[in-house]
């Protein structure tokens, strides 16, 4: 094992990464010469104790992600291996300088597509590993830190600057029980709204686990309720602003679930979160029907022992209806009106206070009267006709749904 042959293992793994060589397992038996794994390791050992290698950190990196990437199911052995030759800080130590992202010749670079999300929730609900195969031997690699120390193993993964680690950590690895510091770590990440999204899946997922079965026995209630404490003991030492993020991203993303916690909706419902959840509504999240019914559910039904509650309420059915109010005017939010539109539309004016109901339907009369859709703007602001055409279908359909639930 020597320099030479350990920088052509490294650039064969990074070539391997970014164009996906159809013959990599090949090429590298070929530089290994197909010896053991053991009698890698043990080359690897004799040349750092001989310093005949430069940089030994990188060095053990290097021959694991090798022996990794060679035989994917060789974990355990290469784990042991480490261990038995004391390699297993070393590996600590490669695996940082190829995260950190501060060295120019040694590091990864992937290019996400979650800032397209504003709803980084979402964004980790649809893609939960991303480029899992493509740095798959990275992925294995970083799993052997579990048996040896869970500190370690989180340590690289807060170092990964590309969150890569994270991500496809999402629903955790075997004999990996998340620490409470980790997720309060991600949680309270004032500059990464992705991490405080992560460490939020990581605070609600054993909850949600629970969840997905029936709690039948004594035990098994128990183990819920003490999780759900354990939740919002994490949850309440995180930043307003943090919290109702959090909270408007998982309600949006699971706005079709047959159910929602309880005991998360109910922290929603808190005055002290009033002003924070307003700025939320006003966001890009809220874009659609759907994502309007589900808040309005929630804050319709949920109530609060709080004093202050109706005022609290008031803001926050005033921050929706401007929310639909910006739907109408800006042609946003409804472009077809359906069966499905119609349905929807009719539950949210439902739950709405009756001087929302009132206000809602002023602003359909007056967008209606300034639509321009007569027949001389057809021939003379024909994009205009166009685009208010559409808008009429919609204001229209809110105007007759309003005038069929609304009392005789």
């Amino acid at each position: 094992m020597n320099n030479i042959l350990l920088q052509n293992l490294a650039d064969m793994l990074v070539d391997n990464w970014e164009k996906k060589e159809g013959d990599i397992k090949k090429r590298l038996n070929s530089l290994l010469r197909k010896k053991s794994n053991k009698s890698v390791i043990l080359e690897l050992s004799k040349a750092i104790e001989s310093r005949e290698v430069l940089d030994k950190n990188k060095a053990v990196l290097v021959t694991t992600l090798t022996l990794i990437r060679r035989n994917l199911d060789c974990k355990k052995e290469v784990g042991e291996l480490l261990r038995k030759y004391n390699m297993i800080n070393l590996l600590y130590g490669g695996l940082i300088k190829l995260l950190n992202g501060r060295s120019d010749t040694f590091k990864i670079q992937i290019s996400w597509n979650h800032n397209t999300f504003e709803n980084k929730y979402e964004f980790i609900d649809r893609f939960p590993a991303p480029e899992h195969w493509r740095f798959i031997d990275l992925i294995i690699t970083v799993s052997i830190l579990i048996e040896e120390k869970v500190e370690k193993f989180e340590s690289v993964m807060i170092k990964d600057h590309t969150d890569l680690l994270l991500l496809n950590y999402l629903h955790g690895e075997e004999n990996w029980n998340i620490s409470e510091a980790l997720i309060n770590n991600l949680l309270k990440d004032e500059t990464n709204a992705l991490r405080r999204s992560i460490g939020f899946h990581f605070l609600i997922q054993p909850i949600e686990r629970l969840l997905s079965t029936p709690l039948e026995t004594k035990r098994e209630k128990t183990n819920f309720n003490n999780k759900i404490k354990s939740f919002i003991r994490v949850f309440e030492n995180v930043p307003l602003h943090v919290q109702a993020e959090l909270l408007i991203n998982y309600f949006i993303t699971n706005k079709r679930a047959k159910s929602i916690p309880a005991f998360l909706a109910k922290q929603m419902v808190k005055v002290n979160l009033t002003d924070c959840l307003v700025l939320e509504i006003k966001s890009n999240k809220v874009r659609t029907l759907d994502d309007i019914y589900i808040l309005l559910f929630i804050i319709k039904s949920i109530r609060s022992k709080s004093q202050g509650e109706k005022s609290y309420k008031n803001s926050l059915y005033d921050a929706l209806l401007k929310k639909i109010i910006v739907f109408i005017e800006e042609n946003k939010g409804i472009y077809i009106w359906d069966k499905n539109a119609e349905n929807l539309f009719s539950e949210i004016y439902n739950m709405f206070p009756k001087r929302f109901k009132n206000r809602l339907e002023k602003i359909i009369v007056k967008t209606t009267a300034s639509l321009m859709i007569s027949r001389l703007d057809e021939l003379v602001r024909f994009n205009l006709f166009l685009n208010d055409s559409n808008r009429a279908k919609v204001i229209n359909g809110m105007a007759n749904t309003i005038q069929s639930v609304k009392p005789k």
